[in-house]
């Protein structure tokens, strides 16, 4: 199963910020209203979502749409089912480490 993955490197002062977003592939593009899962945020890679799982570590800040890969984070115990919401139908979680 694929997902699309973006990665940007933020600068600060005393630290850098590794922003990541990551859709189901199949989703890439939805509207609904003023909502979109926006090519701009989230088209970078189109890649394995095993692949995308390993990146997951280095970012500091997470946003992810999709049934299938936030199943797959419920699954493995990387996220709660109560951090979950849906935002038109669609699974929503961000991670923000610290």
């Amino acid at each position: 199963m694929k997902v699309w993955i973006k990665i940007q490197r933020v600068e600060r002062e005393d630290n850098q910020e590794i922003i990541m977003g990551i859709c189901d592939e199949d989703i890439l593009g939805f509207e609904s209203g003023d909502f979109k899962i926006s090519e701009y945020f989230f088209k970078g890679e189109l890649i394995e979502m095993e692949d995308a799982l390993k990146k997951i570590d280095d970012a500091t800040i997470i946003n992810i749409f999709g049934k299938n890969i936030v199943s797959e984070l419920i699954k493995r115990k990387l996220i709660e089912n109560s951090s979950v919401k849906e935002i038109k139908k669609i699974p929503h979680v961000q991670i923000i480490t610290v």
